[in-house]
């Protein structure tokens, strides 16, 4: 079932659509609602996460935090554990990154990637949909809701039909594999997964989850204390959980 969400019929179309259990708004608002509802998505501005990863090809777990613009193109990740120091971060503009205390910018076949991935994050479709933004196609298929935005599709989300919570997530309409999520849990006064894995082994566990208003300060340009993220990470971390 299909459903094209328009500038000026946008409310009336969400509100008055018909409560059928394929129905792609009522899919969409079960799917809002388990993560904290439509508002807290509609109007805080950054996604703040820190996550315990686990990757096939790294020797340890790592930490991985992250601030996402759910407006602009802008994301900054900081990558930790005692064998690796890196972050990285792109704005519209361009992307920069420091390894090991290498540093490096993005490439324009880099810069692409990492733009077509900010459109097309989880966080980012929640937005548009919770804004009802115009040009928003939604779309279900069994339990999948798919999205499409001025007409570029942006993925689909496995929503678990009894509590409309993500179930699984993935970005190719052709191939309906992705990352398989663990139970929502509250986090203050919104709700995100506890975990996700992937196939080829890379799993993580979500350990904060946060959305963070306009007036958040958040650095996407390069800084003279990017080089020491992981020690503070590591203080701070130790310290939060005594």
């Amino acid at each position: 079932m299909k459903i094209l969400l328009l500038s000026l019929g946008a409310a009336v179309l969400l509100c008055a659509a018909p409560t059928r259990a394929d129905d792609p708004n009522a899919v969409a608002q079960r799917l809002l609602d388990s993560v904290g509802g439509a508002d807290i998505w509609a109007t805080r501005r950054y996604v703040h996460t820190f996550a315990l990863n686990h990757h096939p090809q790294a020797r340890l777990p790592y930490t991985q935090e992250g601030w996402i613009d759910l407006d602009q193109p802008r994301h900054r990740i900081e990558l930790c554990n005692y064998d690796m120091q890196r972050v990285r971060a792109f704005t519209a503009d361009g992307g920069w990154g420091l390894s090991e205390g290498r540093s490096y910018t993005f490439d324009d076949e880099r810069m692409a990637d990492e733009l077509r991935g900010w459109r097309t994050r989880i966080y980012r479709r929640l937005r548009l949909i919770a804004q009802q933004a115009d040009g928003l196609t939604l779309e279900t298929d069994g339990p999948y809701l798919h999205i499409t935005h001025d007409g570029e599709y942006l993925g689909w989300v496995e929503v678990a039909p009894e509590t409309g919570a993500p179930v699984s997530i993935g970005s190719d309409r052709a191939e309906m594999t992705g990352t398989r999520f663990g139970v929502v849990e509250a986090f203050g006064d919104v709700s995100w997964v506890s975990s996700g894995e992937q196939a080829g082994g890379w799993r993580f566990e979500t350990m904060s989850f946060e959305l963070l208003g306009a007036d958040a300060d958040i650095a996407f340009a390069p800084s003279p204390t990017d080089a020491s993220i992981c020690p503070r990470v590591r203080t701070e971390r130790a310290v939060a959980t005594e």
